[in-house]
């Protein structure tokens, strides 16, 4: 077994550590973003009320994102209609970075476009300049998944059922008093790590995570 990604940041340990509390009326829940002056690295989140928490950890969202590329281009590989097999090799293991997802999706679009038993030419077009952010990126998947479902050339009709990974733009581990847990649904926790964005380094929580007449606790560390 091979790692394709192992990382540690950073490596002397914990830089910034916050704690916060809140305490929620009776009003309508509502989506709630909290700023700890930093940006985290993981973010603990409990629901006391109710015995529930939230887990996120940096990089989330984009190892899903690189997990999608490599399952879409492997399934590209195996598809009847798609005349090349090396999808996978050439973009299928891209760097869980902003930049190398960039780089992957960019490639890839452009090997639809000039791919044999591929029917459409503007997937580049479309799809293969996404933003450099998370949302954006998902968004650029879901594009290119549900192109491809509708792609005349192409067999399988399920790319986007299996690899969109733009269902939601929160990434947590949820898990609820009796032990379950569940990914992305929901519940979650969306991080900006956009530099160039005013809100860098927020974390935003639900509506549905954000239940009216609850006592929460948080705790990020960057």
């Amino acid at each position: 077994m091979s790692m394709t990604t192992n990382t540690q940041t950073p490596s002397g340990g914990i830089v910034n550590h916050a704690v916060g509390h809140i305490v929620t009326d009776a009003v309508a829940a509502a989506a709630a973003t909290f700023y700890p002056g930093f940006l985290p690295r993981k973010i603990h989140f409990v629901n006391l009320t109710d015995r529930i928490t939230d887990d996120w950890f940096e990089n989330m969202a984009e190892d899903s994102l690189a997990a999608a590329i490599k399952g879409i281009t492997a399934k590209l590989d195996a598809d009847a209609g798609v005349t090349a097999t090396d999808y996978e090799a050439l973009w299928g293991s891209p760097a869980a970075t902003i930049t190398g997802l960039k780089a992957a999706i960019a490639g890839l679009t452009a090997k639809l476009d000039a791919g044999a038993g591929v029917t459409d030419t503007d997937y580049a077009a479309l799809w293969g300049n996404p933003g450099a952010n998370v949302v954006a990126l998902k968004a650029a998947i879901a594009g290119i998944t549900a192109k491809l479902d509708a792609d005349a050339g192409v067999t399988d009709t399920d790319y986007a059922s299996i690899w969109n990974a733009a269902a939601s733009i929160t990434s947590s581990l949820h898990s609820v008093v009796a032990g379950d847990k569940t990914l992305e649904l929901t519940n979650g926790i969306y991080v900006d790590t956009n530099p160039n964005s005013a809100t860098y380094g927020s974390f935003t929580l639900t509506a549905t995570t954000m239940v009216a007449s609850k006592k929460f606790y948080w705790e990020a560390i960057g």
